[in-house]
């Protein structure tokens, strides 16, 4: 019986997170205390209080990978944190035809408890404590590569980087020197990463990123591709397609649907809530027969619309926005489906509406069952006083439809 791992790899042809369950070695730890940082001085079960790193209180990354093991069938890795101890990593299986989820896997950490949901199955797991300190591990070597220097009391001599991480290991990193940086005072910021990797506590590396490349991204850097590797052998290589730090996530979140509290305990955060401004738009409002006021079918349906207007549209050479917007009304059961073209467009059928530019809150949530009456109050309370505002509506990307996230929008016309 080997150390438990939880390196995501290609298994029988799906995607899975393997966890091969076993004894651990002297060298990897048995089950311990988590770190103090992480820790509620009101109930250890609960994440600590959220805190600002880099100016950022988290972000989401997407992210193409391609395992060497399956080349030819892409993956979409959804990485989303919330400092200093909320993670979620959502992992698809696509068709290269035209990039729709087939199969999903998901991680989620709440504070210091971690859970699994398999694919094809969406009751979770809670990690044991071998499976959740390699999970951990796995979760913050991330966060150390996309946060590069911050986060992290890297400790910097010559071209190596070393921070400690207690019970999970230490963080090592190899840097190279980047032309045109700060002064030398600085020099963890004149220097980044091309390789950085994370060993246990007997010093056996559990996972590395390699030949990491870098991109500039409103004024900070961020990764562009880089490689995982994992005992001696590369596992995929990985494009960074983009990066949301504006984005404001519930606690929710970071729990697997079935172990949420029903209402919205904690979506009515100030946190939560997001402000928008919404560029003018041409929308097309479709409005749903009584038979579709069920989510699972209106979601169904704008997915069918949109794949009818977007056939109709391409003679025009234009193009739908990718984000699918449900409607719905006092009673949150969905009423209309919006679509909306994605460049602006004087020629735009006359069944798109024109919009103007408005104000907007939005809430994301990570699923339709967080919906409530309660949630929706809490977003006409961040509408500045006496503002009038359209019909809520459910907005969420047209690959994960199914699985979320969502964001409730309340738009402002008052604003417009």
């Amino acid at each position: 019986m080997g150390r438990a791992i939880a390196l995501i790899i290609v298994l029988a042809g799906t995607v899975a997170f393997a966890c091969r369950r076993g004894a651990a070695q002297s060298g990897d730890a048995p089950a311990r205390k988590p770190p103090a940082e992480s820790k509620s001085a009101d109930d250890p079960t609960k994440p600590a209080a959220q805190k600002l790193i880099g100016g950022m209180s988290g972000f989401e990354s997407v992210s193409t990978l391609f395992y060497d093991a399956a080349p030819e069938t892409p993956h979409r890795l959804t990485a989303t944190y919330v400092f200093p101890d909320r993670a979620r990593w959502f992992l698809e299986k696509l068709e290269k035809k035209d990039a729709k989820s087939v199969e999903r896997q998901m991680r989620y950490r709440y504070g210091e408890r971690t859970f699994a949901v398999e694919a094809r199955t969406s009751t979770s797991r809670e990690q044991d404590d071998v499976e959740r300190l390699a999970t951990l591990r796995q979760l913050e070597l991330r966060r150390a590569m996309m946060l590069w220097p911050d986060g992290f009391e890297w400790k910097l001599t010559g071209d190596a980087a070393r921070a400690e991480l207690g019970d999970l290991g230490t963080l090592q990193a190899h840097v190279i020197e980047t032309p045109g940086a700060p002064p030398a005072s600085e020099r963890l910021r004149r220097v980044r990463p091309d390789e950085m990797g994370l060993r246990d506590a007997k010093g056996d590396e559990q996972d590395s990123y390699r030949a990491l490349a870098w991109q500039e991204l409103r004024g900070r850097a961020w990764p562009a591709t880089a490689e995982l590797w994992h005992a001696g052998k590369r596992v995929w290589r990985e494009h960074v397609d983009s990066i949301d730090t504006l984005a404001r996530f519930t606690d929710s979140y970071f729990l697997p649907p079935d172990r949420r509290e029903p209402g919205p305990r904690s979506a009515t955060s100030a946190l939560a809530i997001q402000r928008l401004d919404l560029p003018a738009m041409r929308e097309l409002r479709v409005a749903l027969d009584p038979g579709s006021n069920t989510w699972p079918k209106a979601m169904d349906e704008i997915a069918r619309l949109h794949a009818e207007w977007t056939r109709r549209l391409q003679p025009l050479g234009l193009e739908l926005d990718r984000g699918l917007n449900v409607e719905f009304d006092a009673e949150l059961k969905p009423v209309a489906c919006l679509l909306r073209i994605a460049q602006p467009a004087a020629d735009a059928p006359p069944d798109f509406r024109s919009v103007g530019a408005c104000s907007a809150v939005a809430v994301r949530i990570g699923g339709l069952e967080e919906l409530t009456p309660a949630l929706v109050r809490s977003l006409e309370q961040a509408l500045p006083k006496g503002s009038a505002h359209d019909p809520g509506y459910v907005h969420v990307a047209l690959e994960n439809a199914k699985a979320g996230p969502f964001n409730v929008v309340l738009r402002s016309p008052a604003a417009r």
